[in-house]
């Protein structure tokens, strides 16, 4: 594993230790009666390797103003080799974020699928490609099970996904 992977996944290491009550979410029963999904549903998910990454941070700069357009998106350099060794090593890759920037009504959805075209395209320029990319628009006061560090995107991705 070369440098830039071992950063990459720092990065996310970083970011799952801010979610860590909701990622060993299968060990707490509240956590589980929580969740919208059926308890059911978690048991028919695939056992697929994947690896969830976060978007402003990880792979790209992250703004104090959020990233309302396409022209505002900066992928982060280098991260092209650590996602191409992760890909080798037969983990599909989904991105979750948080994107209130829609909430607050300062961009759409509309945009935002276009910022995450651009994403791809740049990715792609790199040489490698993630699986779906998945946000939930909602303010931080929403309550909603989609926004992290809720387990909701995740489970989506996986059912999505297989």
């Amino acid at each position: 594993m070369n440098l830039a992977t071992k950063e990459l996944i720092g990065r996310l290491h970083f970011h799952s230790l801010c979610a860590k009550r909701h990622w060993n979410f299968l060990s707490s029963e509240t956590t589980i009666n929580s969740l919208s999904a059926p308890i059911d549903d978690w048991f028919q998910l695939s056992s697929s390797k994947a690896v969830f990454l976060d978007r402003d941070g990880v792979l790209t700069r992250e703004r104090s103003d959020y990233v309302k357009t396409p022209n505002e998106l900066e992928v982060l350099p280098g991260v092209g080799p650590p996602l191409r060794d992760l890909r080798n090593m037969g983990f599909r890759l989904v991105i979750v974020t948080n994107q209130s920037v829609v909430g607050r009504g300062l961009t759409t959805d509309e945009q935002m699928a276009r910022i995450h075209e651009k994403l791809q395209s740049e990715l792609k320029r790199m040489g490698c490609s993630v699986d779906a990319i998945y946000y939930c628009p909602h303010l931080p006061s929403a309550g909603c099970s989609c926004r992290k560090p809720e387990p909701g995107l995740i489970m989506r991705a996986a059912k999505d996904l297989g």
